[in-house]
């Protein structure tokens, strides 16, 4: 999130892209830190936790807790390089797409859409984000001056490609996995 934020303002200095995007990208880079704030006030505030509000601060601590022990320093380094390459592929990705749809992408235009549209994996109201990621890709693509159908054309083709992909890819594994299993069982 922070990424897509910097990478947001950054083509919002650049390019005097406009307001909705800017103010995108500073909300993006603060949410993260709300995050850690949060923690900080919520383990200062003392409630017992015999009542229905103590239960819930409890659930609500231990789950930030979590989230923020499971980002070391060592954890985040590689979290966040792992992110960062996922992202310069999509990136990538969606440039020789645009390449080869025609249209006039750059591929800085092609990072901020590969670091908004993880936003979305945020918001899981269908199987595979089928739609939320179309609707997400036309509106950040119009927002960093393409159009929205470029957008939609661009996720619709690179969500039937990882659906193809992935059932291709996990028939044939099923196959195989079959086979070893059905070769290797106990006597």
């Amino acid at each position: 999130m922070i990424i897509a934020g910097l990478l947001g303002i950054v083509y919002s200095w650049f390019f005097q892209s406009n307001l909705v995007l800017l103010a995108f990208s500073i909300v993006s880079i603060i949410h993260p830190i709300f995050i850690f704030v949060f923690l900080i006030l919520l383990k200062k505030i003392y409630i017992s936790g015999s009542n229905l509000i103590g239960k819930a601060k409890n659930a609500i601590e231990m789950i930030f807790v979590d989230y923020v022990a499971a980002l070391n320093g060592k954890n985040l380094f590689f979290l966040g390089l792992i992110s960062l390459l996922d992202t310069l592929c999509y990136a990538l990705w969606s440039l020789w797409i645009s390449k080869y749809l025609e249209f006039d992408l750059s591929f800085f235009q092609l990072l901020l859409l590969a670091s908004f549209i993880k936003l979305t994996l945020l918001i899981k109201l269908t199987p595979g984000n089928i739609g939320i990621n179309q609707i997400a890709a036309s509106g950040i693509i119009l927002l960093v001056g393409g159009t929205a159908a470029e957008g939609f054309t661009l996720s619709l083709y690179q969500s039937t490609v990882f659906i193809i992909t992935s059932f291709i890819l996990g028939s044939v594994f099923s196959i195989v996995n079959m086979k070893y299993f059905f070769n290797n069982k106990p006597a």
